[in-house]
């Protein structure tokens, strides 16, 4: 049950696209039930919700997820329950996640993607930040998280043809993270850092 539950799970958002371009009718949704059970082989509900771009799905075995984009189309939540009861959800945007830690700095530069997952026992968060200079971003970083008790783990750095990329693992008693930057060398330069809740 539970790759019956992915399955419907990852039909999500492109369900929600189809009904989009489909105009939102009555008539979508069953077009769009129809295809996603013969991938499932489960029988589904769908409720679209043309005036706020809300989407909801519900399995038959009592699986439910739903997908909500805000009104600036900047954050997008898909959320669902399994047919278990387990929960997650996941916000993508270009803000930084509601669920990101107080206590971690924010990666410096612009923010060009986040990402913020969870379920009943695990978080995983990610910012992805365009910076100035990938390799002082990087450091400057790694020293912030280690001034605050992270301790570093494995490190790696590769160059080629003008490029160049790096990575450092750390972790707390709480996070794991990994720092990475890429620089192309000809002025795009970017930090990415990932987060990942430590198993209690």
């Amino acid at each position: 049950m539970r790759t019956t539950t992915r399955r419907i799970g990852a039909t999500a958002a492109g369900t929600l696209l189809a009904l989009s371009l489909a105009g939102c009718g009555k008539l979508a949704e069953e077009a769009i039930e129809q295809a996603v059970e013969n991938e499932s082989g489960e029988d589904i509900e769908i409720d679209f919700n043309a005036d706020d771009g809300t989407l909801s799905i519900e399995g038959e075995n009592g699986e439910e997820f739903s997908i909500d984009v805000d009104e600036d189309g900047e954050t997008s939540t898909f959320s669902g329950t399994d047919e278990d009861g387990s929960t997650f959800e996941m916000t993508t945007g270009t803000d930084i996640p509601d669920a990101w830690p107080n206590d971690i700095p924010v990666p410096p530069g612009t923010i060009t993607s986040a990402t913020a997952m969870a379920d009943d026992s695990e978080r995983i968060l990610n910012i992805s930040s365009e910076v100035s200079d990938a390799a002082a971003a990087h450091d400057g970083y790694v020293a912030q998280l280690e001034s605050i008790g992270f301790t570093s783990g494995s490190t790696s750095s590769f160059e080629s043809d003008g490029s160049s990329s790096a990575f450092t693992e750390m972790s707390n008693d709480t996070w794991m993270a990994m720092v990475s930057s890429t620089s192309d060398g000809q002025g795009s330069d970017a930090l990415i850092v990932s987060l990942q809740s430590v198993s209690q």
